[in-house]
């Protein structure tokens, strides 16, 4: 949560010092070392914690799966930004592409805080049986038949 509360403020100073300081002399320094803040915080937050998470989250039959999945899919994401970040740029400017990037950051600090269990101190069979019991409980069907 600190990392993605750190990279979403990062990208959200650097939305306001573009139309704060916009045409000022000093507008490339702040947007500089405000990009250099939300690296620190995506490679020392962020980034580990989710191949962290992609190891932890699939049960031992699917972890292989799982990971290669989950794998593809990031780096399909990272295309789809490193593609449309500079389209962004060029015909909503500076400061619309990076709000647009904060509303992105505050929906996936709202997914960690409601969907993202806490690894910390557990074992990988004891994260399994976590999702286990929590689907059987979420599941009507399964409830009515062990009755």
């Amino acid at each position: 949560m600190i990392g993605l509360a750190g990279t979403t403020t990062a990208l959200l100073f650097i939305a306001i010092f573009s139309i704060v300081l916009d045409g000022s002399a000093a507008l490339p320094y702040v947007v500089l070392s405000l990009t250099v803040l939300f690296l620190a915080f995506m490679q020392g937050c962020v980034g580990p914690v989710t191949w962290l998470v992609i190891a932890e989250i699939f049960p031992q039959r699917l972890r292989g799966l799982g990971s290669g999945i989950s794998v593809f899919f990031l780096w399909i994401l990272n295309f789809m930004i490193g593609f449309a970040f500079p389209i962004l740029l060029s015909s909503a400017g500076l400061s619309f592409t990076f709000f647009i990037f904060v509303a992105l950051g505050v929906l996936a600090i709202g997914f960690v805080y409601k969907f993202m269990p806490e690894t910390k101190g557990r074992t990988l069979e004891e994260l399994e049986e976590h999702f286990r019991s929590r689907h059987v409980k979420d599941t009507p069907e399964k409830s009515v038949i062990e009755v």
